[in-house]
């Protein structure tokens, strides 16, 4: 086999994974739950980016030779590395960071009305759904809910919530289970 199928073979199977990966982008979405949700989302690119440079470290050490090779759009095996590494990276630490949390504190906030965000993008469209809450410390202004909430809690005029420690120290906001 010549080193052009063996970098494409791999660039094929990593770029698959990659967009299997890209499937989950929902996990991306739930940043606007988090208190500080940008500092979570820095922290876990930047691990992706230690992680696919040790990954590219590596294979330059093992086979230097496939780092060399390119495809016709100048794209080679550090570029695809880098971009799986990242989403795979961010994607796993949202999924242990949310796994078990400690249930820091519970909130009654009194809603002060509901409302429906759209995104429209290339080819997507997306729709959230926020109730806006008073809070006398200013904690949370908007609040994320399900599509369907308000439907089936149309007499609703307060919220509960639970603040969330997670795996990897992050704190997010959900919605309180109800309990019959």
């Amino acid at each position: 086999m010549k080193n052009n199928q063996i970098i494409t073979i791999i660039n094929s199977i990593l770029i698959v994974s990659g967009i299997s990966i890209l499937g989950s982008y929902w996990i991306f979405l739930s940043v606007e739950k988090y208190n500080h949700g940008l500092l979570f989302i820095l922290a876990l690119v930047f691990s992706g980016i230690v992680t696919g440079l040790s990954i590219i470290s590596i294979i330059k050490h093992f086979r230097p030779n496939l780092l060399a090779i390119k495809n016709k759009s100048g794209y080679g095996l550090t570029h695809t590395v880098l971009l799986v590494s990242i989403i795979l990276i961010s994607n796993l630490g949202t999924i242990i960071n949310e796994l078990n949390p400690k249930i820091i504190e519970v909130k009654t906030f009194e809603i002060s009305h509901f409302e429906k965000e759209t995104f429209v993008g290339k080819g997507s469209h997306r729709d959230t759904y926020y109730a806006y809450v008073f809070d006398p410390n200013n904690d949370f202004e908007k609040v994320i809910v399900p599509g369907n909430f308000q439907e089936y809690n149309p007499n609703v005029d307060s919220i509960t919530i639970t603040i969330n420690k997670g795996k990897l120290g992050f704190k997010y906001y959900c919605l309180a289970k109800e309990t019959d």
